[in-house]
């Protein structure tokens, strides 16, 4: 990004004269100027010549000239003449003409000089211009200015929480100034150096470090304030320092683990390792972040022991990079024998969540050496004699043994052993030589010790008699000595009595007791006992210098740790020299502490080459010394010392418990148990015991494992409590834990006692929600939902899971001897389990249906203890509803095209089996049906049948040869939940024997014909997926190419569903072939009652599939036959049984059938057709009796009258394509509303067809595209009783496609008047001359003969073929589409009306004067049923109402009078009835209307109640004689005509039907108020039926 500091407005660029190409914003960035002059840096062709877009100058002065060159190149292969327009500004100058020329493949060159003034941006342009056009190039110059370049985005490195990264990004000075520039930044990022100054073109390193305090994704903004050296910094560039940071992670993992990321290694053991060896051990430290990690290692508090650790690590801190190990080595040093070290490494990570700790153990295997025998008896021998045995030294141990024998063998002591001092091999032994030289004739015994290097001296008994001629003493047997072994106390005794006295004497010799001598095996016998005197000197004089001391001192550093009691360590003195060595402790310069402190010997004389074994021996006191005792030793009686450092610590016996000595228990189940883990930590520097001691009373409720065991010094013990309440009820128990020495069992017993805490409660889990809704699944397939269970009890619950199913709307229900058993369809991932308190646990639960039903399952749980045995009872949790489903489609709309394209809906209904089609579509496949997704799976060989059990017929009925294709659209809906995938299956695709069932009219072995016949029909689409909810119109189309009747087997298969095979059959006929094409031979008609003298009016729709006009009739004997069968009675009265129908339209046959009996009638009719075939039609009527109640439901129709979708091809639509009216009186009227729906993007006109017992306002129209119209239909019932099926029509068409029609009709209109006003003289012989001058007189020209005069005739067909063939074929009108409105009602007679539908008489209105009387002989002679409206509109009916309006309105108006209802409404309303009626009838004309209608008022007033009166003849309120009443049509009127301006108001949404403020009502009040969105269609455009009927009249054949 590059950043620059703002300048003033640039001059020049406001002048007067205005370029055509705009130039560079001023207030874009130098980068964006940069880049485009980067842009325009190569050549441009304009108009043949190349050159430059713009001339820029960047390094400039004000008060200087600068000049560059524009270059023009000639590049085409013409001269270039240009016209050049200068710059407008004093700025830019040129000096060139204004006018050149260049040759091509010239150059031209103009010099451009630049003349600053100031410091500021300048821009210009210089213009080009020649017959060919212009072009511009533009000047600019960019004022120098402080600009900096640096990145827009830095992205700092993945970094660690608590961790550093940094990077490095070039802040570079762009301008020719000295640059000053100074950072701002915030958290977590810091840059340096903040300020400084750059030189011009100067690079600058800029570092970002990056310290993240949180794992967060960070963007900050870094800004850099800058401007001139000196001046302000105004100008500021930003760059986004972007960072990721994440939390580190550290593992340990065992090295020789295979698993990478296996981190299981959390103890280190070294095993048994020999004192004075090392071993080394590894463990890596593995990184599984994305981030660098930077750890140390630390040891746990309290564990170092005093004298240094004896485990080194030989790293302690690093770093590990992502996804790496760091392996670190670990080095066991031993120092102590027989011990156990234990510490505790912690891995520290800054910023991790985790903290690893590692535990080191490690034993130290000290020398164990064992004699082959304790004592050594020599027996008695003679003064003077010798003797000597052989004893065997062991070393068990894997540690190499230094010993010493506590014996001067250097000829002072009667028993001597050689060796007296060495080593013993690890798993060794050694052969001690041991010699008796007694010196005088008495019993000699010696216990001598054998002094071990970090081990408990060894201790043998030397005993021996020596008698002389003169002496034999008693003699000494091993049984005199004490057997019994010497413990720790008593060998620190043992030396220090051994050493206890400074007499020199070599052995003291005690006689034994004279008085004890007489009788030898009665005389006790005491063993000798000898005191050791060690004395050490030398012979060096006085100034002769001794031996310089050579020698090693190992250990030099002792630690004793424990409690008050004596205790010993070894010490090893080594000579190295060769040179005797003498030694000596002073206890003359020691202090009292010192003096303490004993050693073992504490002088002696080491050989050259030998060592000496010391003993220290002390006591630990509370009061030593930290920085210990010093033992000093002197070598040689010179100067030469060395020390031995002691440390002395009393321990205390004491252990940590955790948590302060308090155990909480989380509240536990009644019944249950829960476990805690506890750490025990031994926090002194020696091993201990301890045993957990839990009162009798509470051992029920609590345990610990293990309850006994050993602690090392500084190990931790981590130990399991278990808690099992009894009852609901706090639990508080205070067990205790008794710690002991080890290595001291005598000592007294530590007590620490410990709070153990629980509760016990009853526990228990919900389910989040109660009730469970599942999507509804295919059978066969699963589907998982999630429960969600909580337990907010206060304890954790055991339980185990069950599960209950109920099927319900079953529509397959199972036998229970096959199937005895229904396996549930519902399957949980986990059956029992254990929830903590106040936990969340998402049971996952699978669906497989198996058949269609609803499931419902109930989720039950069983609370358990610890060994699984139930607590409780099952207890509900949940409730899931599921459902297993079949993919099913259904159809729900349906329409025609083409030739067929005036069929309704309930023919075509009809004629695709649609209700049939539905119900097998919606019923439950079979297993083979479900099991296969295509058909191919198991395939239909020859006869499709065999497998496939539902069959259908879709009849696409009739039409001549090579007329438009007979086109039908279904449109397929998914009504379930889930997706369906379908696909039609031709024979083809079937792998059906094509010969078997492909056939026209006879059997056609041909299969180029066959192949034929598979063309005729098409379907698009083939296949499609509908998911839930969606709606897809199929086509269907038949071709009319080939004569026949032609049939073709097609599939429909429902992917995992049904197959249905659809029989497709089609008629084509020839040109002039009459043809009625009967969908059925049987009809139905509506059942009548019996001894009805008005019956019904039912109809019978015939259809003309053929080309031509169709002229029928109806058998009119059969029917006479009929009523002399049935007394002379009319049965079936056919009211038009002679009609013509026009080719492709349908014609209604009127019936009245009048049953004498309550049962059903099968009448067989024939239809005789003019110069074709007669077709015999069955007719079913029933006859009901007087006591049936007839239903409102009977005119209501199965098909869907609502349209959710436009069709394919049809630009608009209606919100509903069936009107049922239902019941009504003869004569009364109803309306419905629909709206008509634009949904093209095209202007469309529509015209209704209209009937005369329907008319919808407005009839004729103009839709805008999208637009929606608000349209009233009004019915008005004839007064004879019919049954209305009536199929009302609106045409629509293409406004612009009518517009393009008009227009080029007008222009074939004036093609072809102009060529019957204009002729063409051809005759080559006709010649005028030039020089012929006028004479006065009659005319000498002379006449051509003309031709010879033909035929009338003839000359009219060449005329008509010449016209045609100069003014070409009249334009045809523009292809409209229909929509079908179907209107069923049926209309009662009065009485019956009331008897039957007696709350639905004031539901319709009627005007009384309108009633003739039937007369059905007259009908059966008229095709038709002529009605006639009451009243007609007149100039006084449209006075009254104009009147009647302006009263309402004036009325709404008034603020009193509105105020005047609020009173009113509180006031109840009273009323006189009186006997007259309100609506003066007058005299009819006819006598038996005059009857007709006293028998109604009669009826009215015995058979109706007040309240229906009140609503048919009158209000029965009492009024003036004198007052007149406004007619009931006008009242009616006023009142609709209202009601549908307040709907049509709201629909527009201008009106709120819900909204409670008052609202003026005045406009609404008018009938002429009626707000259409509609324009008024011109007149000559509401002629486009009859251009349509005309221009088919032209091209019909018998036109």
């Amino acid at each position: 990004m590059l950043a620059e500091s703002r300048v003033p407005k640039p001059i020049g660029s406001d002048t007067q004269w205005k370029s055509s190409i705009t130039v560079n914003n001023v207030k874009h960035s130098h980068s964006e100027q940069k880049h485009q002059r980067h842009a325009f840096s190569y050549g441009s062709n304009f108009l043949g010549l190349e050159t430059k877009t713009e001339l820029v100058w960047e390094d400039w002065n004000e008060g200087r000239e600068f000049t560059k060159l524009l270059v023009l190149k000639n590049i085409g292969l013409k001269i270039q003449k240009l016209q050049l327009r200068p710059p407008v500004s004093k700025f830019f100058t040129i000096s060139v003409s204004r006018i050149i020329a260049i040759s091509p493949g010239t150059t031209f060159s103009i010099p451009v000089t630049f003349t600053p003034f100031e410091r500021c941006n300048y821009e210009d342009s210089i213009e080009f211009q020649s017959k060919s056009g212009s072009f511009q190039v533009f000047l600019q110059a960019i004022a120098p200015c402080p600009a900096l370049e640096v990145p827009d985005t830095v992205l700092l490195p993945l970094c660690a929480v608590h961790q550093s990264a940094s990077t490095v990004f070039l802040l570079k000075n762009m301008s020719k100034l000295h640059t000053y520039f100074k950072w701002e930044c915030s958290e977590p990022f810091q840059v340096s150096p903040v300020q400084g100054v750059l030189q011009p073109s100067q690079v600058h390193h800029i570092t970002v470090l990056f310290r993240p305090q949180s794992a967060l994704l960070f963007h900050k903004h870094a800004y850099c304030n800058f401007g001139e050296e000196g001046g302000e910094t105004n100008s500021c560039c930003t760059v986004l320092l972007q960072g990721v940071a994440k939390y580190p992670c550290l593992y340990l993992r065992n090295p020789n683990s295979k698993s990478r990321n296996d981190p299981s290694c959390s103890e280190l053991n070294f095993g048994s390792v020999p004192i004075g060896k090392s071993v080394q051990k590894g463990f890596d430290i593995y990184n599984p972040s994305h981030v660098t990690a930077f750890f140390s290692l630390t040891r746990l508090s309290g564990g170092l022991p005093l004298l240094g650790s004896e485990f080194i690590c030989d790293i302690n801190s690093g770093t590990v990079a992502p996804g790496e190990t760091v392996s670190a080595k670990v080095t066991f040093v031993p120092t102590v024998a027989d011990s156990v070290s234990v510490e505790y490494l912690t891995i520290e990570c800054k910023g991790a969540l985790n903290q690893t700790v590692l535990k080191i153990t490690g034993n130290s295997a000290g020398p164990k050496l064992s004699l082959s025998s304790s004592v050594v008896d020599f027996g008695c021998i003679k003064e003077g004699d010798a003797s000597s045995e052989t004893i065997e030294m062991v070393n068990s141990s894997s540690a190499e043994a230094t010993y010493q024998w506590d014996l001067d063998c250097t000829g002072h002591s009667v028993f001597r052993i050689q060796p007296q001092c060495g080593t013993v091999k690890k798993q060794s032994s050694v052969k001690l030589q041991i010699f008796y030289l007694p010196t005088m004739p008495i019993a000699y015994h010696r216990s001598v010790s054998c002094f071990i290097l970090q081990a408990e001296p060894l201790f043998l008994d030397l005993i021996g008699t020596c008698h002389s001629d003169v002496q034999e003493p008693a003699v000494l047997t091993q049984e005199h000595l004490s057997e019994s072994k010497k413990e720790p106390s008593e060998i620190i005794s043992a030396l220090l009595r051994s050493y206890s006295t400074q007499s020199d004497t070599q052995a003291l010799c005690f006689p034994l007791d004279e008085q004890s001598t007489s009788d030898e095996d009665e005389t006790p016998i005491c063993p000798p006992w000898c005191v050791i005197v060690r004395v050490i000197g030398h012979s060096f004089e006085l100034g002769k210098e001794h031996f310089y001391p050579c020698c090693s001192l190992e250990p030099n550093q002792l630690l004793f740790s424990g409690l008050s009691v004596q205790s010993y360590q070894t010490v090893l003195l080594r000579n190295n020299g060769d040179q005797p060595l003498t030694f000596c402790r002073n206890l003359n310069d020691s202090s009292e502490q010192e003096a303490s402190v004993l050693l073992v010997p504490r002088c002696g004389l080491v050989q050259p080459g030998t060592h000496q074994i010391l003993t220290v021996i002390t006591t630990p006191k509370e009061d030593t010394s930290s920085e210990g005792l010093k033992l000093r030793l002197q070598f040689n009686a010179t100067q030469h010392t060395k020390e031995i450092t002691v440390f002395s610590v009393l321990e205390k016996i004491g252990v940590s418990l955790e948590g302060g000595g308090n155990l909480y228990f989380q509240d536990t189940s009644v019944g249950s148990h829960a476990e805690r883990t506890h750490l025990i930590r031994n926090i002194c520097r020696m091993p201990l015991c301890f045993q957990w001691t839990i009162p009798e009373s509470d051992q029920d409720f609590i345990s610990v494992q293990p309850d006994t065991g050993q602690l090392q010094s500084n190990e931790s013990l981590l130990q399991t409590w278990f808690f099992s309440p009894m009852e609901e009820k706090t639990y508080i128990i205070e067990p205790s834990v008794s710690v002991w020495p080890v290595k001291n069992l005598e000592c007294e017993k530590t007590i620490i006692p410990l709070k153990v805490v629980g509760t016990g409660s009853k526990g228990f889990i919900q389910a989040v929600r109660e009730f469970e809704d599942m999507e509804d699944t295919l059978v066969g397939c699963s589907q998982s939902i999630v429960v969600s269970l909580v337990n907010n009890s206060t304890c954790s619950v055991s339980f185990i899971l069950s599960v209950e199913q109920t099927l319900q709307d079953e529509q397959t229900h199972h036998d229970p001897e096959t199937e005895p058993y229904i396996q549930t369809a519902l399957q949980l991932d986990c059956q029992s389990e254990t929830m903590a308190s106040q936990s969340t646990m998402l049971l996952r639960a699978t669906f497989r249906p198996d058949r269609q039903a609803q499931y419902q399952w109930t989720i039950s749980y069983i609370t358990l203890n610890p060994s699984g045995v139930p607590l409780s009872s099952p207890q509900p949790l949940c409730e899931l509803r599921a459902k297993g489903v079949f993919p099913t489609l259904q159809v729900t709309d349906a329409c025609s095209r083409g030739t067929v394209a005036w069929l309704n809906k309930a023919y075509v209904w009809k004629l695709f089996s649609v209700d049939s089609f539905n119900e097998q579509l919606l019923s439950i496949p079979s297993p083979v049906e479900h099991t296969y997704r295509n058909p191919e799976r198991h395939s239909m060989r020859t006869y499709p049948t065999i497998l496939i059990k539902a069959m259908l017929d879709f009849n696409f009925s009739s039409a001549p040869l090579n007329s438009e294709p007979s086109t039908f659209v279904l449109v397929f809906h998914n009504p379930g939940c889930i997706p369906v995938e379908w696909t039609f299956l031709f024979p083809d695709d079937q792998q059906v024997d094509f010969k078997q069932w492909t056939q026209a009219q006879e059997l056609c072995h041909n299969e180029l014909h066959q192949m034929e016949v598979v063309e005729l029909f098409n379907i698009s689409p083939l296949s499609g997926t509908l998911l839930s909810g969606q709606q897809r119109a199929v086509q269907f189309s038949y071709s009319h190419v080939l004569v026949g009747t032609h049939q073709l087997p097609i599939v429909l298969k429902i992917s995992h569903g049904r197959e249905i095979l659809l029989h497709f059959q089609g008629v084509t006929l020839e040109q002039e072939r009459p043809f009625l094409y009967f969908l059925t031979r049987h009809h139905v008609f509506t059942p009548v009652m019996i001894g009805d003298l008005t019956s019904p009016v039912q109809m019978y729709d015939l259809y003309n599939g053929g080309g031509i006009p169709v002229r029928y009739e109806v058998d009119a004997g059969v029917l006479s036959q009929l009523q002399e069968n049935n007394f002379n009675q009319p049965l079936l009265c056919c009211l038009n049984p002679v009609g013509e129908i026009l080719p492709g339209k349908t014609a209604t046959l009127e019936f009245i059938f009048s049953p004498l009996e309550a049962k059903m009638y099968s009448m067989d009719i024939p239809i005789h057709i003019q110069d074709g075939d007669t077709t015999l039609l069955r007719f079913d009527c029933y006859g009901l009796g007087p006591q049936t109640v007839l239903s409102s439901s009977d005119t209501k129709s199965s098909i869907p009258c609502v349209r959710r979708i436009p069709l394919p091809g049809l630009g608009a639509f209606l919100s509903q394509d069936s009107v049922s009216i239902g019941n009504m009186p003869v004569g009364s009227q109803s309306s419905r509303v629909i709206f008509l729906m634009n949904m093209s993007l095209k202007e469309t006109l529509y015209k209704w067809n209209l009937t005369k017992v329907v008319h919808i306002y407005p009839e004729q129209g103009l839709l805008h595209p999208g637009e929606s119209i608000f349209c009233v239909l009004t019915f008005k019932a004839t007064d004879y009783p019919t049954v209305y099926q009536l199929d009302i029509t609106c045409q629509l068409t293409q406004k612009a496609a009518l517009d393009q029609y008009y227009d080029a009709l007008q222009r074939w209109e004036q093609e072809r008047k102009k060529q019957q006003n204009e002729f063409t003289i051809t005759d080559k012989d006709l010649t005028v001359s030039a020089t012929a001058v006028p004479t006065k007189g009659p005319s000498l020209c002379k006449y051509k003969i003309l031709p010879p005069i033909n035929s009338k005739s003839a000359r009219a067909e060449q005329r008509v073929q010449s016209d045609h063939v100069k003014v070409g074929a009249r334009p045809v009108p523009p292809q409209t589409t229909l929509l079908h409105l179907c209107v069923t009602a049926r209309s009662y007679r009065f009485q019956e009306f009331i008897q039957n539908f007696p709350d639905q008489f004031n539901s319709h209105y009627r005007c009384f004067l309108s009633i003739k009387p039937p007369c059905p002989k007259t009908m059966l002679c008229d095709t038709h049923l002529d009605w006639q409206p009451a009243q007609t509109p007149t100039p006084e009916r449209a006075f009254l109402e104009h009147v009647i309006t302006s009263l309402l309105r004036t009325i709404l108006y008034d603020e009193e009078f509105a105020k005047s209802l609020l009173s009113l409404a509180s006031i109840p309303f009273t009323y006189n009835a009186r006997a007259s009626s309100s609506l003066p009838l007058p005299t009819p004309e006819p006598q038996n209307e005059q009857e007709e209608t006293k028998a109604l008022l009669d009826i009215s007033d015995s058979q109706v109640d007040n309240k229906t009166s009140a609503g048919c003849l009158g209000t029965g309120l009492e009024m003036n004689p004198d007052t007149e009443l406004v007619p009931a049509a006008v009242c009616n009127d006023i009142l609709l005509n209202t009601l549908q301006n307040l709907m049509m108001e709201a629909v527009r949404g201008d009106f709120n039907l819900t909204e409670n403020s008052p609202t003026d009502l005045s406009s609404y009040a008018s009938p002429g108020t009626r707000r259409y969105s509609n324009d008024k269609v011109q007149d000559d455009r509401e002629t486009i039926q009859d251009e349509q009927t005309q221009h088919d009249q032209q091209a019909s054949p018998s036109g």
